[in-house]
């Protein structure tokens, strides 16, 4: 970051609206930078002036400065924890789902074993032959009766 965009962020940081990643930026800037670390001290100056803030007319805001970019620092690592945190919640659960589901459906014992059914092979008869030309006989007649009929 260059001393005019950091200069640029020191309202935006003493309102409390930087994104976390220009917030990062920001500090490390102004920690090297005593240039800027010299604007922000004055800014930081006529803002608590102006907002009246101090109680008991406590005027060091040297000090009350390095508080607040100290709790600054402070406040993203425990951004950056969080979100390390977040990630390791969020990764443990799916390996407890995919677990479960390797449990459920794989595992010997499991959902699919106990909820297997049997599957029954079906054997066909086979069907007397059917040729042309020959007529199916009934039951209670014999060829010869049947040929008179006919």
């Amino acid at each position: 970051m260059n001393c005019v965009k950091a200069q640029q962020m020191i309202r935006p940081y003493l309102d409390g609206v930087l994104s976390d990643r220009e917030l990062e930026e920001f500090l490390d800037h102004v920690q090297n930078c005593r240039t800027c670390f010299g604007e922000l001290e004055v800014y930081f100056s006529i803002y608590r002036t102006l907002n009246n803030v101090d109680e008991q007319g406590d005027y060091n805001y040297a000090k009350k400065l390095r508080v607040k970019l100290r709790q600054s620092r402070e406040y993203l690592s425990v951004r950056q924890r969080n979100k390390v945190i977040k990630v390791g919640v969020i990764l443990a659960a799916e390996v407890i789902i995919a677990a479960s589901f390797y449990a459920l459906f794989r595992m010997p014992g499991g959902y699919l074993d106990r909820h297997r059914t049997e599957i029954i092979p079906v054997v066909e008869t086979e069907r007397p032959a059917q040729t042309q030309g020959i007529r199916s006989v009934p039951a209670n007649q014999t060829p010869q009766a049947q040929t008179k009929q006919t």
